[in-house]
């Protein structure tokens, strides 16, 4: 088979169509689509509540680049097959919002804002990645809401915390260079 564009744009436009009718059907204000939108909310309450407003840009900077990086995992992930969402919030790739929008950022975000060096940025990590992996994604996956395909648990562990640590070095970095150009 020699598919052209034309083919890859109409099963796409099957797939947009098969997706939708499934998420009005099976998703649209489940006890998923609540508990995904609860959690959603609830991040973006714990960060104003607890964000330090003297270095928001900076924490901010680092949530978003949070957001950025998990977005472009999740999109490649689902795109490969590798994992995938039963129920969303919207029908949408990826559709996970809540938890790349909302819960991975606020986390990663205090974490950031809560530890004083590396060493306890590390552990702090470390745990996080615990908890999520062996965790939040069984939880997740017996509620429904995360399905995995060609993906472990146990591979996420390491994503998690090199996640952080990029978004860290590349945050310092930027802090050390205009602290450096101010001077």
């Amino acid at each position: 088979m020699n598919p052209t564009w034309g083919d890859v744009v109409k099963k796409r436009e099957e797939l947009s169509t098969l997706n939708l009718d499934y998420y009005l059907r099976h998703n649209l204000f489940n006890f998923d689509w609540w508990l995904i939108l609860a959690l959603t909310v609830f991040s973006y309450i714990i960060w104003c509540r607890f964000v330090d407003k003297k270095r928001i840009r900076e924490i901010l900077l680092f949530g978003l680049m949070i957001i950025a990086i998990a977005d472009f995992i999740d999109v490649l992930g689902t795109g490969y097959m590798l994992w995938g969402y039963p129920n969303m919030i919207i029908p949408a790739v990826p559709p996970l919002y809540g938890v790349n929008y909302a819960f991975l950022p606020v986390t990663y975000s205090l974490i950031y804002q809560y530890t004083q060096n590396w060493k306890s940025f590390i552990i702090a990590m470390v745990i996080m990645a615990i908890v999520f992996a062996f965790i939040g994604e069984p939880l997740f996956i017996w509620l429904k809401i995360y399905d995995l395909h060609n993906w472990k648990s146990i591979y996420s562990f390491p994503l998690y915390i090199i996640l952080g640590v990029i978004v860290k070095w590349t945050i310092d970095k930027v802090s050390f260079i205009s602290k450096k150009q101010t001077s």
